[in-house]
């Protein structure tokens, strides 16, 4: 059972980055928060570290895919290319 109410600390390394996140439980839930990004789930059958570890890998592989995929459209919208085309 996971201690309530003690503020804990986990890190995860990403792309060559260290991030760290703080969590705590309180009333079966974890709270935690990256950066600014709040993050809340249930107790479940993990620890709490593995699960804020888990939460927070999702998190920043999810950012890395979103700005790979801006880098792609910012590209594909250049101002070269003032339309894109489909073929039917």
């Amino acid at each position: 059972m996971e201690r309530e109410s003690v503020v804990r600390d986990v890190q995860v390394e990403h792309e060559g980055i260290t991030h760290t996140a703080s969590y705590f439980v309180e009333d079966g839930m974890i709270h935690g928060r990256i950066g600014e990004r709040k993050l809340l789930a249930p107790i479940g059958p993990d620890s709490a570290d593995l699960t804020v570890r888990s939460l927070v890998s999702e998190h920043l592989q999810e950012r890395s895919r979103r700005m790979r995929h801006s880098d792609n459209w910012s590209s594909a919208l250049h101002p070269r290319f003032p339309k894109l085309h489909t073929v039917d």
